[in-house]
């Protein structure tokens, strides 16, 4: 596979908030490539890096020699007082020699997603077909890389179906933000997540995303759940032990609560560390 980009040690921040610290990755031919993260954590702000209309604070993003690359911003603009026809004849490669003519490939583009008239103005579309205008606009470019921020939002399902089935058929490179999970499940290949300023990159779709990620953290928590239960345990056990040292006996009734949470902290740990490795072998077994 060819790479079409490599993104080295780059790190964004606004104010004193870091979104991303010294974060590196590629993106090769081929890759449909779904961006995930908490909102607010950087994930539009990392495609508009992509697409050079912001800058980082630090690091590198190379690109390969002559990669066409279209944008979709989450609330693109237009060239007011032109017709749509006009803004959308402007981005056709002048290379293209298909046995089309320009114009009925922007009128079959448009029907597509819904826009049935091609030569009215752009001031007077609504949201969502400046949004739809937007999505053909970067489509007729015919670029080698995709790059999408929440392109199924104002479409209609049959839209979403058609764009899907677009994606997945076209010989495209993709790097999408969508909220949309069926829409990840189905056209990506591959999931970045940023987490705590980090990158980290699953192979698959967003349900093997799912589950290699349940899988990450599931260490974490069951080492915090020990560490924390463990220091319970451990006060029990010695207050259950300075009583009998003191008094030669266990403890009466009034004293059997140290025990009882003992014996529940320990029970509980043990649970989770079952659970812990049914998880791991049933997930290690269907993948």
């Amino acid at each position: 596979m060819k790479p079409y980009l490599q993104v080295e040690e780059l790190t964004k921040s606004y104010g004193d908030r870091l979104l991303f610290d010294s974060i590196t990755f590629g993106v090769n031919e081929g890759d449909k490539i779904g961006v995930i993260a908490k909102n607010g954590t950087g994930k539009s702000t990392l495609l508009r890096l992509l697409a050079e209309i912001e800058s980082p604070d630090s690091g590198k993003i190379t690109f390969r020699n002559g990669l066409r690359v279209g944008f979709l911003e989450q609330s693109p603009l237009f060239t007011q007082g032109d017709t749509l026809m006009e803004n959308l004849l402007a981005v056709i490669p002048e290379n293209d020699h298909d046995e089309w003519s320009h114009e009925d490939k922007v009128k079959q583009m448009l029907s597509q997603l819904g826009i049935d008239d091609a030569y009215q103005s752009v001031a007077h579309l609504s949201g969502g077909q400046i949004k739809r205008a937007a999505l053909a606009r970067v489509l007729l470019g015919n670029p080698d890389l995709l790059i999408l921020d929440e392109p199924t939002n104002h479409l209609d399902l049959a839209v979403v179906e058609w764009l899907e089935n677009y994606l997945t058929r076209q010989r495209v490179t993709l790097l999408m933000v969508t909220h949309d999970r069926y829409f990840l499940d189905r056209v990506c290949n591959k999931i970045i997540e940023i987490d705590q300023r980090q990158i980290f990159t699953y192979e698959g779709n967003f349900d093997y995303y799912l589950r290699r990620r349940a899988e990450r953290e599931k260490p974490a928590l069951l080492m915090v759940l020990i560490r924390e239960n463990g220091s319970a345990v451990q006060q029990s056990a010695k207050g259950l032990l300075g009583h009998i040292l003191r008094v030669g006996a266990l403890p009466q009734e009034s004293h059997c609560q140290t025990v009882y949470c003992c014996t529940i902290s320990i029970i509980g740990i043990f649970q989770l560390l079952c659970g812990y490795c049914l998880f791991h072998c049933l997930t290690s077994f269907h993948l």
